[in-house]
């Protein structure tokens, strides 16, 4: 195996748009409860999809139920200025009165072609109800693709995460775009100690291709200035956990960076080797006593984690007391993606025997 330098790495194994950099935790909602108001995801088609089903939140219902329709609009010879232009494909309708609940609007049968534009709208028919349109600030994220948010007036956002999804009939998660990140519950973050159950969080991985770990990602936020995080690199953390590597970082020693919303890039004091077929782990806890702060995406279920996985096939974990296996079925982190990253240095050039090809992603989607 010759493990070939990213010249522009170390490069995250991992990042769906918005996850770990969003400068805002902040939900931004759409209010449907009027004529013509809507919210739409505006995307170019990277490959040809045959979208089926498309899964959103509806946060809070004034009055209800919530009605509406799901359009899948050609916008590729109008994209829209001010007002929503373009043909529709394929609509469904869908009806509920349960507040802060996945809709799941099956039936829509659009073929879109590669290189085309799209947008997926959701528009209001009846009722009073809040469409979550995603996670961050209006000006965090992208250019293109964006978001359009139409309260009475038309507002551009241009969000990352984008709390939508999308699939096949046959229930396969479509790569629509980076961004879109499937029908979050929350993001936000906890605070955790080592007194707490349990008290270690983070992702485990596999990669598709041999390469090499240089360091970790970490998002935090609302540090205490006395508090320092440990983060490790672990094989066979559903089984019998081995340490790879160890980073401590004490937030007192940085300027400014136990407030706020932070990424913090940390190198190892050596590169690790990642196999195909190994199991992996990254995980943080708290150094002492003093608590930390873990930022997470949440999801409405555990099942509903596939959808980042089909960006990067990781699973929530945790555990307690700081020895013994990693569980990824707790009852509430099974539902959480902690926000800590692999930063990968070197892949394999598949040209030394190692037999891999390097196909865009280092993912292996095998976990369950």
């Amino acid at each position: 195996m010759t493990q070939t330098l990213l010249q522009n790495g170390p490069v995250p194994l991992f990042d769906p748009q918005g996850m770990f950099a969003a400068h805002s935790a902040s939900a931004q909602t759409v209010q449907l409860s009027a004529s013509g108001r809507y919210f739409a995801f505006l995307f170019a088609a990277f490959d040809a999809y045959a979208i089926d089903t498309i899964e959103f939140v509806i946060t809070t219902i004034t009055s209800g139920p919530a009605e509406g329709e799901v359009r899948i609009v050609d916008i590729s010879s109008n994209a829209p200025g001010t007002t929503f232009n373009g043909g529709t494909l394929k609509s469904q309708t869908f009806s509920t009165s349960s507040a802060n609940s996945k809709v799941t609007v099956t039936g829509l049968d659009a073929t879109l072609a590669r290189g085309d534009l799209y947008a997926i709208q959701i528009l209001w028919t009846s009722g009073d109800f809040l469409v979550l349109a995603g996670y961050g600030s209006t000006a965090s994220a992208y250019g293109w693709p964006y978001c359009i948010r139409n309260e009475a007036s038309v507002t551009r956002l241009d969000l990352a995460p984008v709390s939508l999804g999308a699939k096949t009939s046959g229930g396969v998660i479509l790569p629509i775009h980076r961004a879109m990140v499937g029908p979050l519950a929350a993001q936000t973050a906890a605070t955790v100690s080592t007194s707490g159950n349990p008290d270690e969080f983070g992702v485990a991985f596999q990669v598709s291709a041999p390469c090499r770990c240089r360091g970790l990602s970490i998002r935090t936020a609302g540090n205490s200035a006395s508090a320092t995080l440990r983060a490790r690199l672990y094989s066979d953390p559903l089984g019998t956990p081995s340490t790879l590597a160890t980073k401590t970082h004490a937030m007192a020693n940085y300027l400014d960076q136990a407030s706020g919303v932070r990424v913090l890039d940390l190198p190892f004091d050596s590169d690790i080797d990642l196999s195909t077929g190994t199991v992996y782990a990254a995980a943080i806890r708290a150094a002492d006593t003093t608590s930390i702060s873990i930022p997470y995406a949440e999801y409405h279920a555990d099942a509903d984690t596939a959808y980042f996985r089909r960006h990067a096939n990781v699973r929530g974990i945790s555990r307690e007391g700081d020895s013994g296996a990693f569980a990824t079925n707790d009852a509430t982190w099974g539902k959480r993606i902690t926000l800590i990253n692999p930063l990968i240095s070197h892949i394999d050039d598949a040209t030394g025997g190692g037999g891999e090809t390097f196909t865009g992603t280092l993912i292996n989607r095998g976990i369950n």
